[in-house]
């Protein structure tokens, strides 16, 4: 793995996906993109395996675990020991692995690395990375990841990053349901939302999550 990086794919653009491969151009990267809707975007390729021929590092924002192994199958016969593949989708662990499998087959570097964080935060390089994967890779592409991230956290082997993603996940849902059953509990006897919503900024219930709803 000798190369500067300096070449970098995006796969999926979506709201994050597209502002990554933003950062990366204001970064004077030269960057290829792709998605399975075409899109208005410097560089679109024709393919993913295109994206991967003109690239040295690929970051992955897909929507599933199908379309993660769609994406890992389509790279395939270009991926060699110079590329880095890094795939930010939230899937199935299952997946995760496959795909893993597949690209280090061929002598690629892969590193599982779902991402945390909003538009905003994508757009001002504010998102946090959970890796999990080789450390020695993961030093090797933290410079890239700095682009779009404030936090890099390795958590351990290729799987981990997503299991934990999927638990972090599990626990934002739980509270963005919880709230909703507060607000319809406290509607239903007459309190506003905002008096809700203004008592528990003052309660230790209180989270950055609540605080965007």
């Amino acid at each position: 793995f000798t190369g500067k990086l300096d070449k970098v794919g995006v796969i999926g653009l979506g709201i994050i996906g597209s502002r990554v491969a933003e950062n990366l151009r204001r970064a004077d990267k030269h960057v290829y993109v792709w998605s399975r809707s075409p899109k208005p975007e410097p560089n679109f390729l024709g393919s993913a395996g295109e994206v991967a021929e003109n690239s040295e590092a690929v970051q992955i924002f897909v929507t599933n675990g199908e379309a993660l192994l769609e994406v890992v199958e389509g790279m395939e016969p270009m991926l060699d020991r110079r590329h880095f593949i890094i795939n930010h989708s939230t899937v199935d662990v299952d997946s995760t692995k496959k795909a893993a499998q597949i690209v280090t087959g061929t002598g690629a570097a892969f590193l599982d690395a779902p991402f945390t964080g909003s538009k905003i935060a994508a757009e001002k390089n504010g998102l946090t990375y959970y890796v999990g994967g080789d450390a020695q890779m993961l030093e090797r592409v933290k410079p890239l990841l700095e682009l779009s991230a404030s936090n890099i956290v390795h958590v351990g082997e290729i799987g981990d990053a997503t299991v934990l993603k999927i638990a972090t996940n599990m626990i934002s849902a739980a509270t963005v349901q919880v709230l909703s059953e507060a607000l319809a509990v406290t509607e239903a006897q007459g309190v506003a939302a905002e008096k809700l919503l203004g008592s528990v900024m003052l309660n230790p219930c209180s989270s950055d999550l609540v605080k965007r709803q």
